[in-house]
Parts: C-alpha cells; sequence; structure tokens
C-alpha cells in the first residue's frame, strides 16, 4: 500500500467550494451587523427596534459553513474592566443541539453568552438572564442555527411559549435576529402568525443543486471546479471513457446534491488514489470510494449503464418535486 501524501489532501481539503448564494447572503450578514454596530454607539432618544430574518435551506448546501465564516470574522473575545474579565460575544451564535427544547435553547443561548445558569432556572429566569445577557456582552447580532430543531416535535401549546419567547428577544434585545433551517418547518412557523410574520424583515432562500442536465448548470460546474483541483494538488484526473456532464451527473446522485457529500467523494478520491498508485479514476472506482463512505443505496450511479442512469436520474427528481 503507497503512502498518502497528507500534505497535498490538505491543500485540496482547504478548497472547499462555496454555495453560490454564499457570497450575497454573507453580505446581507455583515451589513446588518455594521448597522446594528452603528445603532449601538450612537445615542438615541429611543433605542432601535429589532428585526427578525429567516434563511432557509435543504440539509448540505452550506448554511453551517456560512455561519462559521461568519463568526470567525466576529469572534468572541475577554476585555479588561473595572468590574474585572468580561466577555463581548458580538455575533451570538446558537448552534441548536438534537432534540432540543424552548427551556434547552435559551439555556444555549445563555451558554454562548457565558451567562452563568443551571438547569434548574425557569424558562421565564432564563428569557431575562439571556435578553441583559445579550446586552452586558455587546452582542449586535443573534444567529441560530437549525432552528427547525426546537419547531419539528413541538407541540400546538409548545409553539405559543416559542412564539412568545421569539417575539420578546427580538423587541427587547433590539438588535437584528436570524433564524436559519429547514423550509419546512421555518417557513410554517414564520408564516403562520400574524405577529411573528409582522417581524420578519426578509424571508431568504438557499437553493439547492438540481440535476445537471447541460455544462452551465450550477452541480456541473461545482463538479467540475473540484476535479480540477484534485488534478492541480494530487495529480489525479477522471479516466478518458468517463464523459464529464455524466460524470456530474453521478456525483449529484451519489451526493444527493449536497455540497458537504460532494467534497467528501473527492477527498477520498484524492486518498483513494494515491493509496492505489492510480493518476486516474474510472466509474468502478468511485464506486469503491462511495462504499467506502457509506453512501451505498439500493440504486448504484457510478455502477449504472446510461439507460439507467436516466432512469435513476427522473426517479429521483419524481421523489423530490413529491416530498
Amino acid at each position: 500500500m503507497r503512502k498518502i501524501n497528507f500534505t497535498a489532501v490538505n491543500t485540496l481539503s482547504g478548497r472547499r467550494i462555496k454555495h453560490r448564494d454564499y457570497r450575497k447572503c454573507l453580505s446581507l450578514l455583515e451589513e446588518l451587523y455594521e448597522e446594528a454596530d452603528v445603532l449601538a454607539e450612537t445615542p438615541q432618544r429611543t433605542p432601535p427596534e429589532g428585526s427578525t430574518y429567516v434563511v432557509t435551506a435543504e440539509t448540505g448546501v452550506g448554511k453551517t459553513t456560512l455561519l462559521t465564516d461568519f463568526v470567525a470574522d466576529h469572534p468572541a473575545h475577554a476585555i479588561e474592566t473595572e468590574m474585572g474579565t468580561q466577555w463581548r460575544v458580538p455575533v451570538a451564535l446558537i448552534r441548536v443541539p438534537p432534540a432540543c427544547t424552548l427551556k434547552g435553547y435559551i439555556f444555549e443561548i445563555c451558554h454562548t453568552l457565558k451567562v452563568a445558569t443551571t438547569r434548574e432556572n425557569t424558562t421565564s429566569l432564563l428569557t431575562r438572564k439571556a435578553i441583559d445577557g445579550l446586552k452586558n456582552a455587546e452582542t449586535r447580532m443573534l444567529v441560530t442555527d437549525e432552528t427547525n430543531i426546537i419547531l419539528e416535535s413541538a407541540s400546538q401549546k409548545e409553539i405559543i411559549h416559542i412564539r412568545n419567547f421569539i417575539k420578546q428577544i427580538i423587541d427587547e434585545a433590539q438588535i437584528p435576529v436570524v433564524f436559519f433551517g429547514l423550509p419546512a418547518d421555518c417557513n410554517e412557523f414564520f408564516n403562520n402568525d400574524s405577529q411573528t410574520a409582522s417581524r420578519i424583515v426578509k424571508n431568504i432562500s438557499l437553493q439547492e443543486f438540481h440535476p445537471p442536465n447541460s455544462t452551465d448548470s450550477p452541480m456541473h460546474k461545482t463538479a467540475e471546479r473540484y476535479l480540477q483541483y484534485l488534478k492541480d494538488d494530487c495529480g489525479i484526473s477522471l479516466a478518458d471513457d468517463v464523459k464529464r456532464i455524466e460524470f456530474s451527473q453521478r456525483l449529484y446522485l451519489a451526493s444527493k446534491g449536497m455540497m458537504r457529500e460532494i467534497h467528501q467523494i473527492i477527498i477520498e478520491s484524492a486518498k483513494y488514489g494515491m493509496r492505489k498508485g492510480k493518476t486516474t479514476l474510472a466509474l468502478s472506482d468511485f464506486h469503491a470510494i462511495c462504499r467506502t463512505l457509506k453512501l451505498d443505496s439500493n440504486e448504484q450511479p457510478f455502477t449504472a449503464d446510461r439507460k439507467a442512469l436516466v432512469a435513476l436520474m427522473a426517479k429521483t427528481l419524481a421523489k423530490k418535486k413529491a416530498a
């Protein structure tokens, strides 16, 4: 077994392609942050109003990558004051854990702001601590990732409590509040109540990939860029008998159009090629790579012939439309 050139693999790993709406959405977050920062430093007779933005996207298009990059530009930091060491959290990013309740969500806000709390604190006390914590930490924006988690299993009574908390934190914190999550749960929650909907300034949808059927489709362009990186960084290319547009289609089906899985398949391709001493990869190699990543299903895009591939594409598209 040959050695893997991890320097080349690490270089390839760093070439993560962003979602096509990445720049637009990041620019919006930066504008909101800068505006909130200016307002906070400007003496006013009346406090600024809070506002809500909802960003929805299916799993895997790059929401978490976008938020990680944004928070990295506005990191939490400690400063020395007359009261001792205090934390400043310019952007409070809340990553909602699995099976999270409203109380658990508010606890996560307090934890991110480094506010002293315990699990025994009541929801109302946690809410007050969270709002005070946002002000004390001079937070300019509150962002929630995976908002759908606190919504998807909530009862109607719990939904009412969640609505009341969100309205309260928007109105009292007086900063932009941005919710990221899956379209179905978030759209239903934020649009089915007039008071909640009235607080939304903008509803943004990050579009997921569609099956590539031409050389100018976003999915095909993404596949081409990753293949070029694979060749430039690791000296590995596609076998001559592999048609590029068909490879894009097979990659889409194997990854289900998720940026995370597309990236993972290419990284594993580099390791596989180096380990096997290959400079070109055929469809059978990608089949083995996907099997290693446990992306196998009953229908294998990297083993299907052209006719079966067309049928598989049509079946996948029909399923997505039905969903």
